[in-house]
């Protein structure tokens, strides 16, 4: 058993590694090829941000929308009979767009276009496609890997950027129904939206963002010849990103608290 778990332990660590490297390949790519095919790359990269962020735009608007409304109602309710009421608009802004909005979205990323990506490499390996354009001298991490890296990691980011408004018609919704009480004005949740708490939701988003694009590009690229692989890299891919998600949603919340915790931020 104990065999088994270092075995286990050795493959997760070296895939994890080779991941990893997948966003260094690409920047390497870039600084070795640049100058050839930047119109092509450059189409790709505004194609995968088009498909991942602004044809679902809609989607999106409406999970931030419910998120706001939810979380808008449930700290209202929950905290103004304790006479904490002065703490609602700070503790929904943080909850919804540093905290549940990148989360959220990047789950729903990885259903979409992570699965995407692992489907449309998978089946560019399955077909030799892949192998031709290496034999052609085609630079693969710097046409294939750095326009999924660079455009999914972007409309993360501009997906999160549009928390706030998400956050506004969710408090106009919870008005509108009278689950929100008179006192809780707009101001004052655009005011509890310091620069910093939203840096910071940006700052994860980007990282959730590039990490379940390289995870699913990595399973897409390990898919063999036979196409029953494609299934199974999709599966692999998005198991992994959602853990990863996860993963790296807790982590910047436990820095956020310890930061708190500390004084470091009145």
């Amino acid at each position: 058993m104990l065999g088994s778990l270092g075995r286990y332990a050795r493959l997760t660590g070296h895939t994890a590694l080779e991941i990893t490297s997948l966003p260094l390949a690409a920047v390497k790519g870039y600084v070795l090829e640049a100058p050839r095919g930047k119109r092509l790359v450059v189409r790709s990269t505004v194609n995968q941000v088009y498909f991942t962020a602004v044809e679902p735009l809609p989607l999106y608007f409406a999970i931030a929308t419910l998120l706001g409304f939810v979380v808008l109602a449930a700290s209202d309710g929950l905290l103004r009979p304790l006479g904490l009421a002065q703490w609602v608009s700070a503790l929904s802004a943080r909850l919804v767009v540093c905290e549940l909005v990148p989360l959220v979205f990047a789950l729903v990323l990885t259903g979409r276009s992570g699965v995407a990506i692992a489907t449309e490499l998978g089946s560019m390996r399955v077909n030799q496609e892949t192998a031709a354009l290496d034999v052609l001298g085609v630079n693969l991490d710097y046409f294939l890997l750095l326009p999924r890296l660079v455009g999914v990691t972007v409309a993360a980011v501009a997906l999160t950027a549009m928390a706030p408004l998400g956050l506004a018609a969710g408090w106009v919704i919870g008005r509108l129904l009278g689950v929100i009480s008179a006192s809780l004005g707009l101001v004052a949740l655009i005011e509890a939206l310091d620069p910093l708490l939203v840096l910071e939701a940006l700052a994860k988003s980007a990282l959730l963002g590039l990490a379940l694009a390289a995870i699913n590009c990595y399973h897409g690229l390990k898919v063999g010849r036979s196409a029953t692989g494609i299934p199974k890299a999709n599966v692999r891919g998005s198991v992994q990103a959602y853990l990863a998600c996860f993963v790296i949603a807790a982590s910047g919340s436990l820095l956020s608290v310890l930061r708190f915790s500390s004084g470091a931020h009145p």
